[in-house]
């Protein structure tokens, strides 16, 4: 066996083992890649669901806003009505789960929108309302 054959078999096996390790290698920060694009992508349309609702609220209600306008553009944009009554004002409140990129260790991507409403007696808005998001799923 002469040197240039055995340097040969050795690049050889070195190249194999180079292509053994660095596929599997390859195709994990591919999927990774690919993933975390995916939950930008996510995060970015939580996030811009988020601004049109706080932008609708602020512009639709205000003080003294009736409890069926109030239910109406809860229901226009996809979100749970409920009515609490326990305490003095009573509240309005809409919810809905969507899915985000919390970038939060510990946390999955369901994220739950809140929008909360004070109401007097007669169910008419007393306070402007609040927008708030939060991931549902962390530890």
């Amino acid at each position: 066996m002469s040197v240039i054959e055995s340097i040969g078999r050795r690049r050889l096996r070195i190249l194999v083992l180079l292509a053994i390790i660095g596929a599997p290698c390859g195709w994990l920060g591919v999927r990774w890649y690919r993933s975390e694009r995916a939950c930008e992508r996510r995060g970015a349309a939580l996030d811009a669901r988020v601004q049109r609702i706080k932008s609708e609220a602020r512009d639709r209600i205000e003080v003294g806003t009736k409890k069926e306008e109030i239910v109406r553009f809860l229901e226009e944009n996809s979100l749970n009505v409920s009515f609490y009554n326990r305490a003095t004002p009573a509240t309005i409140v809409g919810t809905g789960t969507d899915v985000g990129c919390p970038h939060i260790l510990g946390c999955g991507d369901e994220a739950l929108i809140e929008v909360q409403i004070d109401v007097d007696a007669g169910s008419d808005a007393i306070s402007r309302p609040t927008v708030d998001v939060r991931y549902t799923d962390c530890m």
